[in-house]
């Protein structure tokens, strides 16, 4: 970074601004990679019903996530590794290591194995976990930005924080609860936290 953009590798610059957003939903839908990187993830942390409005990690800059894993399928389908999601290959984008490497710790902990389940995402850069042991605000017709949004988690803490360790969010810390899902966000995550 060198204050007014993201520099990556080669030279192309991300400018760091924030959205000029006109609502809380439009600014997940499109916020500026400021908006991004101002979201505190607390990783690792005890789990707790989050607050209206606290979505740590929703909002994702396409510009961010178009140069950092492709801007098209063409783009994306050469860089995908396959690893093995408990007997069932998973293709990941970018993270396959550290996806292994929570495969890894999630095994050897027979108890948390019933809630990995396979999952690709646009990007192979986020999975989602077993449904029968989590939930959405969505599958019970809530509304974007509504107050009131119950947290229904079945999760428990164990592979939240397993996930956690190595540089993935979880969508149940969301007050938009997502808690079937994790994602591989390395800049919000701080794993270091864990550590």
């Amino acid at each position: 970074m060198d204050g007014a953009a993201l520099v990556w590798r080669g030279g192309t610059r991300t400018p760091l601004q924030h959205a000029q957003a006109a609502s809380y939903p439009a600014l997940l839908d499109h916020p500026g990679l400021l908006d991004q990187l101002a979201a505190r993830y607390p990783a690792c942390q005890p789990l707790h019903v989050p607050a209206w409005k606290e979505d740590p990690g929703r909002g994702r800059a396409e510009a961010f996530f178009s140069r950092m894993y492709g801007d098209s399928p063409a783009q994306v389908a050469p860089r995908l590794d396959t690893i093995n999601w408990f007997g069932q290959p998973l293709r990941v984008n970018g993270a396959a290591a550290l996806l292994r490497a929570v495969a890894a710790d999630l095994a050897r902990q027979p108890g948390l194995r019933p809630y990995a389940r396979r999952s690709v995402h646009a990007y192979g850069a986020a999975t989602d976990l077993n449904l029968r042991f989590s939930d959405s605000w969505l599958w019970k017709g809530d509304r974007e930005g509504q107050r009131g949004i119950r947290d229904r988690n079945r999760m428990p803490p164990a592979p939240v924080y397993v996930f956690e360790r190595h540089g993935w969010i979880w969508g149940g810390r969301w007050y938009h609860h997502d808690a079937v899902h994790f994602e591989y966000r390395p800049e919000l995550t701080g794993a270091w936290q864990c550590r």
